[in-house]
């Protein structure tokens, strides 16, 4: 099958120091993201991309959506080199960010996608008619008259998600697609991206903390770990790596340090994991094996130490996927677990 994405030895950094680096070059210096990164995706893959933070997630992103260039390697996207085809690359992918600036916040719902439609080249009836269809999809049709500025934190997320189709992309790539939607806004998300990219043969590319989205939405999971893919395998591999794992993810304000020590030492509690860190709010992960987490002693303690808890969901854990994972990827190949078929080649 053709390659939707290639990516051959790909490495970026980025300057550290601040503005005072400016000033005084001492304080200059530089921090490596992604690393000799190779990565193929076929044509009509769903891909989960894990990993934890600062793994480099985001920047492999922006790099597949046109808006970065890798410092080396070789970056191919639908068979676009992404240095040279900039522009193209751009129309032909729909991106989805983790935090949505790119809005005109004065203007309403209806004119913030005419703007992006015309930057796709929908003009006329047939531009109506598609922001007609994307606005019903993600449930926004009576919104199309209110300032963007006026949306819940919801709203602007799924009209983010509008706005990244709008063009009939052939590559999606969503980084945190649903972190602000409930269950029922979710699966009007997921059904209408399936509508739009998976039944029309497109390629879907989700960085995602929350483990069962990515299980039932993609057929592929990798791990992104020290801006390498460490491991890269079926939805059903990754299943059998995590079959005796039980979990219970909570999102929490006002984390202390200090905290999650006192949760690791609640009897029956494996493992504690940061997964997500957003401006005045940290998703974590509670899980042990084979049973299920202690999960009142861990409100308990929590709530104890003066944490505030804004939500909770129990289920497989993606901090346990990612220590398998990289189990998977340290180990030697006769060494490592019995899958039920090869893990894909990575560099």
């Amino acid at each position: 099958m053709n390659a939707a994405v290639s990516l051959r030895h790909v490495s970026r950094g980025f300057q550290t120091g601040g503005i005072g680096a400016i000033f005084r070059p001492s304080r200059r210096g530089s921090f490596q993201v992604l690393r000799d990164l190779t990565l193929d995706i076929t044509s009509g893959e769903r891909l989960a991309l894990i990993g934890s933070n600062g793994a480099g997630k985001t920047t492999l992103l922006k790099i597949l959506a046109g808006l970065l260039h890798p410092d080396h390697g070789d970056a191919r996207v639908l068979g676009m080199d992404v240095r040279t085809d900039g522009t193209r690359v751009r129309r032909a992918v729909g991106y989805v960010l983790a935090d949505e600036r790119s809005f005109f916040w004065r203007l309403s719902v209806r004119h913030n996608m005419e703007f992006f439609a015309a930057l796709s080249g929908l003009t006329g009836a047939e531009r109506d008619k598609r922001i007609a269809t994307l606005l019903e999809g993600v449930g926004l049709e009576g919104k199309a008259s209110a300032n963007f500025s006026d949306l819940s934190t919801g709203m602007k997320q799924r009209l983010a998600i509008a706005r990244a189709l709008i063009g009939q992309p052939r590559l999606l790539l969503m980084d945190e697609p649903t972190r602000s939607l409930d269950g029922e806004q979710t699966q009007r998300v997921w059904d209408l991206v399936h509508r739009e990219i998976t039944d029309q043969g497109g390629t879907l590319l989700l960085v995602t903390h929350h483990l069962e989205e990515a299980l039932a939405q993609c057929s592929h999971v990798a791990v992104l770990r020290e801006g390498r893919v460490g491991a890269h395998m079926s939805v059903e591999e990754a299943r059998q790596l995590i079959s005796a794992d039980q979990g219970v993810t909570l999102s929490v304000r006002q984390l202390q340090p200090g905290v999650l020590d006192q949760v690791r030492a609640i009897p029956g509690v494996q493992e504690v994991h940061v997964v997500s860190q957003l401006p005045g709010e940290t998703q974590i992960e509670v899980w042990s094996e084979h049973d299920e987490p202690p999960v009142g002693p861990i409100v308990a303690t929590l709530t104890a130490a003066g944490v505030s808890l804004t939500s909770l969901r129990q289920g497989q854990p993606v901090g346990a996927l990612l220590a398998r994972l990289s189990e998977v990827a340290d180990a030697p190949v006769r060494t490592r677990p019995a899958l039920t078929s090869p893990l894909r080649a990575v560099g």
